[in-house]
């Protein structure tokens, strides 16, 4: 699910990361392989994910951080996927 093409906004980095972890929880440098984003920027914004309680800490120490998605994440992929999907596909 590695989009290349243009400019990625801030929400369209957002979906990919919960897309990512729809399956199971992962670490950030999982999720950073996995969607083709920069580690740095995938915990920026799972910063801003946790703000929003789309995702929650399974696992946080010096050296790991894993997060899992929350029923609003789903929720919030379903609301955003149609406007997305030719993006994501």
């Amino acid at each position: 699910m590695v989009v290349t093409e243009g400019k990625r906004t801030f929400d369209l980095l957002r979906l990919m990361i919960l897309i990512s972890l729809k399956e199971k929880p992962l670490t950030i440098n999982q999720i950073s392989r996995k969607t083709g984003i920069n580690w740095r920027t995938v915990d920026n914004h799972i910063t801003y994910l946790l703000g929003s309680c789309l995702l929650k800490q399974v696992m946080f120490c010096d050296y790991v951080k894993i997060v899992e998605i929350t029923p609003a994440g789903l929720a919030h992929i379903e609301s955003n996927l149609e406007h997305w999907k030719e993006v994501l596909a």
